[in-house]
């Protein structure tokens, strides 16, 4: 199955993208300053 998008759509794939990793990434450094990774 493949999926053909348009030069518009590349780019609203793409920053949806971006967005889904910086809030992954958003995440991942807040848990990290709360100490959630502090392993015995």
């Amino acid at each position: 199955m493949s999926l053909v998008l348009d030069d518009a759509g590349r780019w609203l794939v793409f920053g949806e993208v971006m967005v889904f990793l910086g809030l992954l990434t958003l995440g991942l450094v807040y848990a990290w300053r709360k100490g959630v990774f502090q392993w015995r």
